[in-house]
C-alpha cells in the first residue's frame, strides 16, 4: 500500500504527529509525509490512502491545506480512501477528526 500523509503546521506538533503515522505505515508499506508548500506541487498519483493532517485556523483548515485542495478538480479524490486529521484542541486528548478538508475530496 502507498500511503500519503500531507501535513501543514505551524509549531511542529501536526509535523511531528504526520511523521510519526508514515514511519509507523512503512511497515506494511510505502508512506511518506510530505508538508504542503505551493512552490512544490503534491502528487496524488498512485497513491493508495491518503491522511491529511493540519491545524485549524477559526474552525477551518489552514490557508496552505485549503489552496492545496482548491487546485484540484472538485471530488478529483473522491475514491481514494482517506482520513483528516489535526491535533486536538486545548483540553481535549489524542487526535479529533475534522470534514472540513473531507468535502474537497
Amino acid at each position: 500500500m502507498n500511503t500519503l500523509v500531507v501535513y501543514d503546521s505551524q509549531y511542529g506538533n501536526t509535523e511531528r504527529l504526520a511523521q510519526v503515522i508514515a514511519d509507523t505505515l512503512r511497515a506494511s508499506g510505502q508512506a511518506q509525509a510530505v508538508r504542503v508548500d505551493p512552490a512544490h506541487p503534491v502528487s496524488f498519483q498512485g497513491v493508495d490512502l491518503l491522511i491529511v493532517a493540519g491545524p485549524t485556523q477559526r474552525q477551518r483548515m489552514s490557508p496552505a491545506l485549503r489552496a492545496l485542495f482548491e487546485r484540484l478538480p472538485r471530488r478529483a479524490l473522491k475514491d481514494m480512501p482517506s482520513t483528516v486529521l489535526k491535533p486536538a484542541s486545548p483540553g481535549t486528548q489524542g487526535i479529533e477528526n475534522n470534514n472540513h478538508i473531507k468535502s474537497f475530496l
